[in-house]
C-alpha cells in the first residue's frame, strides 16, 4: 500500500469528518464532534496531518506541545473499515520520528480510552492516570506517556 502524509488543509475537512464519523460511537462520542470541528478550524494546530493510501484519505492525526518538554498526540484516527491493518502503528511511528527530531521533547503523551489503550501499550506507552466515565458513561480515560530519553 502506497502511504503518504500531508499537512491538513481546510479542503480536507469533509473527508476528515467522515473519518471521525466512521469511528462513532465506539471510539469517539457524538459530543466530541463539535470540539473536533473547532480544533480543525482553529489556528492552534501545531502539527496535524492526513494520511493517504493512493488518493483516498484513510487517517488523520497530529501532536501539539503540551508543556515545554511534552508532545501530546491529538485526534489520531484511522477509518474504521481498515482498523487492524497496522496503519495506526505506522501513523504513530511517523509522528514519533518527527517528535524525536525536535530535541526539546522528552516524552510523548496521549489521552485515550479503555478501548484503545492496549494498542498504545504495545507501542511502549504506559498508563499514568485513569478516570471512569471521562467522556461519557462507559468511556473511560486512559492518560498514557512514553519517555523519549
Amino acid at each position: 500500500m502506497n502511504i503518504r502524509f500531508k499537512a491538513y488543509h481546510s479542503d480536507d475537512e469533509a473527508k476528515v469528518l467522515a473519518l471521525f464519523d466512521s469511528n462513532q460511537p465506539d471510539y469517539f462520542a457524538p459530543i466530541e464532534r463539535q470540539p473536533f470541528i473547532d480544533f480543525l478550524r482553529s489556528s492552534k494546530k501545531e502539527v496535524y496531518e492526513v494520511m493517504y493510501a493512493r488518493e483516498q484519505l484513510i487517517g488523520a492525526g497530529g501532536y501539539c506541545t503540551q508543556n515545554p518538554k511534552e508532545a501530546r498526540i491529538v485526534w489520531l484516527m484511522i477509518h474504521r473499515s481498515i482498523h487492524g491493518k497496522g496503519l495506526g502503528k505506522m501513523m504513530m511511528q511517523h509522528f514519533a520520528q518527527k517528535i524525536k527530531k525536535d530535541a526539546k521533547f522528552e516524552n510523548i503523551s496521549l489521552m485515550t480510552s479503555q478501548l484503545t489503550d492496549a494498542f498504545y501499550a504495545k507501542l511502549g506507552f504506559v498508563t499514568t492516570r485513569e478516570e471512569n466515565d471521562y467522556w461519557f458513561k462507559g468511556m473511560h480515560l486512559r492518560y498514557m506517556e512514553k519517555k523519549l530519553k
